[in-house]
């Protein structure tokens, strides 16, 4: 999962979490330098996964949440975990698997320092930086993110379209990165500790969804909801990526 989720999660102490079993009610769990504590979450239960953010951030803020929707309380067998309100752990239903624990949220934080393992590591990660930010490939991931592959899919005749009914979308362009990039980018987003930077924070200015800001859409969203559906309008696609996101489901099966 992207975002600053793990980094915290090391900063409380832990590398990873198993959960067994299941919660008489609705519960969160707490997760910090100082240990584990499971609480109650029933006032969040029905709530989407930004207003859940939200909520817990104000209660834990040196926190970061990964948090379900009503998708996942629903078992839903496509729903994800969300965190930082535009990453999502996609793909093979978790969000139902915390569902099913009547799970809410983990919320991970902590003030543990974070040390290489080896002396050298540091001065191996500046080579490998200089390499990665040098590359051509990687420059464009920087300048256009994912949704590169938009328009590169569609050349090469393999973008979903209307359920593979075709690998060549006649609007490709109307849904590409590279209009995204000069019509709607005003900034880049990094998961924590990334140099490449490749999230795009959007804003829509015109139409039925003028004001709409989001983190995204990425290419897998755009292909799947975008022109796998027929859709040529890249708003409405950064919209219905915003309701998968809240409800916290996955945007690529739903599409």
């Amino acid at each position: 999962i992207g975002g600053k989720f793990g980094h915290r999660l090391k900063r409380a102490g832990y590398d990873y979490i198993l959960v067994r079993g299941k919660a008489d009610s609705p519960c969160y769990l707490h997760v910090s330098s100082e240990g584990c504590e499971i609480i109650s979450a029933t006032e969040l239960w029905g709530k989407g996964t930004f207003e859940t953010e939200e909520i817990l951030r104000q209660k834990h803020p040196k926190a970061e949440v990964a948090s379900i929707g009503p998708a996942g309380e629903n078992l839903v067998t496509f729903a994800n975990i969300m965190t930082d309100k535009s990453h999502m752990a996609g793909r093979g239903g978790a969000g139902a698997v915390m569902g099913s624990k009547n799970l809410k949220a983990v919320v991970a934080g902590g003030t543990f320092k974070i040390n290489s393992v080896h002396d050298n590591f540091k001065e191996l990660t500046r080579t490998f930086r200089n390499k990665v930010q040098n590359d051509p490939g990687v420059q464009n991931r920087h300048r256009i993110g994912t949704m590169m592959w938009v328009n590169m899919s569609n050349q090469a005749g393999f973008l979903p379209t209307r359920n593979y009914q075709s690998g060549v979308f006649e609007s490709a362009e109307e849904i590409s990165g590279e209009k995204m990039i000069e019509e709607n980018t005003y900034a880049h987003r990094a998961c924590y500790g990334c140099l490449i930077a490749c999230g795009k924070a959007n804003k829509f200015d015109e139409g039925k969804y003028a004001g709409l800001d989001v983190e995204g859409p990425e290419y897998e969203t755009t292909a799947l909801l975008g022109s796998n559906c027929g859709i040529q309008n890249l708003a409405a696609v950064a919209k219905a990526s915003q309701l998968c996101d809240d409800l916290g489901i996955d945007t690529i099966t739903s599409g």
